[in-house]
C-alpha cells in the first residue's frame, strides 16, 4: 500500500465527519431517549462500533499519517451507512490502492462465487467500471458470455462496440447511457488510474454515442430494475433486474435477473436456457 498524502488525509477527514454529522443515533442510545443538541453521532460512538479506540478514530479524522485497514475501513463505513460511492471513495482515501482493472476473478471470494453457481436465474459480477468478474451458466447462455474473446470482458465496451448489441438489447440507448453515466461516477473516484482513464479514452474514441453522453451530466431516464432482450430464435424475454452490493469488496456489483411473471418472458428464458428454439414466436414482444 502506497503512503497517503496530505491532502487525501484532509478529504478523508471531510468525508468521515460528514458521515458522522448526518447520522443518527437510535433512540436506544440517546440518554432518556431525549433529543441530542448536536446532529450526528459522536466520534466515540463510532469508535465503539466500529471496534477501534477513540484515539485511533479521532486521529483518522483528523488526517494524522495513521493506517487503517481494510476490515476498518469497512466497519467504519458499515457505522456510518456511506453509500456504495462513498463507501469506494473511503477506501480509494483511506487504503491509497490503486488497484488495476481485473480481469480475472479477483475480487470474489470463492462463497460468492459458489452463490453465483448456484442461482437458477442468469447472473453476473461486474466492478463499478462494467468489468466482468464472473458470471453462472444461465448468464453465459442468454447473454453469449462463454463465447467472448478472451480479452472482452468489459460489458460498457461490448455494449458500445458490438452491433449484435445493439438489436439484442431493447431500449439500447437507453441501457448503454445508464451505464456510461455509472462509469462516469466510478470513474470519478478512479480517477489517477491509468487502465480506467485509458478505458475512458478508448471509448470515446469508439463509441460516437459515448463521446456525447459522457459530456451530459443530466440523469438517464432508463430504469434500472428492467430489462428486455430480443432472442434471435426465442423471441422478447421480459427482466425485472436486482443490483446487490455489499459482495467481498466495495467495487462488486451482483446482477441478477428474473423472467418477468408475464405468462410469456418465463417460459422463452426456458427455451433458450435449454437449448429448444420456440415455434412461431413473437420477437418483439
Amino acid at each position: 500500500m502506497t503512503s497517503l498524502s496530505g491532502q487525501r488525509r484532509r478529504e478523508l477527514g471531510e468525508l468521515l465527519r460528514r458521515a458522522r454529522g448526518r447520522s443518527q443515533p437510535s433512540a436506544a442510545d440517546r440518554p432518556g431517549g431525549r433529543r441530542r443538541r448536536t446532529p450526528g453521532l459522536r466520534r466515540e460512538e463510532v469508535a465503539r462500533a466500529a471496534g477501534v479506540s477513540t484515539t485511533w478514530y479521532t486521529w483518522l479524522e483528523q488526517g494524522r499519517p495513521i493506517t487503517a485497514s481494510a476490515r476498518v475501513l469497512d466497519a467504519i463505513a458499515t457505522v456510518l451507512e456511506l453509500s456504495d460511492l462513498e463507501r469506494a471513495y473511503l477506501f480509494r482515501l483511506g487504503r491509497g490502492e490503486e488497484a488495476p482493472l481485473s480481469a480475472g476473478r479477483d475480487l470474489a471470494s470463492p462463497g460468492t462465487l459458489a452463490f453465483l453457481n448456484a442461482l437458477a436465474i442468469p447472473a453476473y459480477l461486474v466492478d463499478d467500471v462494467w468489468v466482468l468478474q464472473a458470471y453462472n451458466r444461465p448468464a453465459a447462455t442468454l447473454f453469449g458470455f462463454a463465447e467472448l474473446p478472451g480479452d472482452s470482458n468489459n460489458l460498457l465496451e461490448l455494449m458500445l462496440t458490438r452491433p449484435a448489441a445493439r438489436s439484442y438489447v431493447a431500449d439500447w440507448p437507453e441501457v448503454s447511457r445508464a451505464m456510461v453515466w455509472r462509469l462516469r461516477l466510478a470513474s470519478s473516484l478512479r480517477a489517477e488510474e491509468p487502465a480506467v482513464r485509458a478505458l475512458v479514452a478508448r471509448l470515446r474514441v469508439a463509441s460516437p454515442e459515448m463521446a456525447g453522453w459522457w459530456e451530459d451530466e443530466r440523469l438517464p431516464q432508463a430504469r434500472e430494475d428492467a430489462l428486455r432482450v430480443l432472442n434471435t430464435w426465442a423471441g422478447a424475454i421480459a427482466f425485472r433486474t436486482v443490483v446487490l452490493r455489499g459482495f467481498d469488496s466495495p467495487q462488486l456489483m451482483l446482477h441478477l435477473f428474473a423472467p418477468v411473471p408475464d405468462g410469456v418472458s418465463g417460459p422463452r428464458l426456458e427455451q433458450v436456457l435449454c437449448g429448444k428454439p420456440a415455434v412461431d414466436v413473437d420477437r418483439t414482444g
